[in-house]
């Protein structure tokens, strides 16, 4: 638990983010977790979204280690998220690595540097691959919704909605470009009161 607030503690101090396309949801009874495993040779497990923006950086899902599944086990696991043109069937891009300790339970961000161009409109899937550790997780799903979905199980669409964001991330101005900032709007404003006081003078 602690390891899991410093992660989400650090993405809210760094950055903030421009979302284009979610399905968020409370995770509680009415939100039950699917359970996948990520090992080699399992056929591929992840969601179905269409983007406005031309552009994106990240893509968070909410992700848990099962506690029916060797809770407590020590290990922790490894894994990217690849996403491919549903439209053009080509793949854009794979996210870097993300290690997550035991017993995770929350939005997990996984990032793309560089940036991946997008043509708005099409389908994407956003596709989980396993990379080390323990190789069964669980990703939260939304059964209430009308029939439809996104999520993509063994290859295959089912009717329910995963837990997802994705868009840009937008970097904040570090202290050090703050404090710039403000002695350039200092010396700026100095400047234009020294003027003004002189042409009060000459007159």
């Amino acid at each position: 638990m602690l390891l899991q607030t410093l992660y989400l503690t650090a993405i809210a101090q760094e950055e903030s983010i421009l979302v284009d396309q979610s399905h968020t949801f409370q995770v509680n009874m009415a939100s039950e977790p699917t359970f996948r495993n990520f090992a080699a040779g399992i056929p591929p497990t992840g969601f179905l979204f269409t983007p406005t923006f031309s552009s994106l950086n990240f893509v968070e899902s909410f992700l848990s280690d099962p506690q029916s599944s060797e809770p407590y086990d020590g290990m922790g696991t490894s894994f990217t998220v690849s996403v491919f043109d549903k439209t053009l069937n080509t793949k854009l891009g794979t996210s870097a690595l993300v290690s997550l300790p035991d017993f995770f339970d929350s939005v997990v961000r996984f990032r793309f540097e560089p940036t991946l161009r997008l043509a708005p409109g099409d389908q994407l899937l956003a596709e989980f691959n396993f990379v080390s550790g323990d190789d069964t997780w669980a990703i939260n799903i939304d059964w209430v919704e009308p029939p439809g979905g996104n999520l993509i199980e063994a290859g295959g669409l089912i009717p329910a909605y995963a837990w997802f964001r994705e868009g840009l991330i937008v970097p904040e101005p570090s202290s050090t470009e703050l404090l710039v900032m403000g002695a350039i709007g200092i010396v700026v404003y100095a400047s234009r009161y020294s003027a003004k006081a002189r042409f009060v003078k000459t007159i």
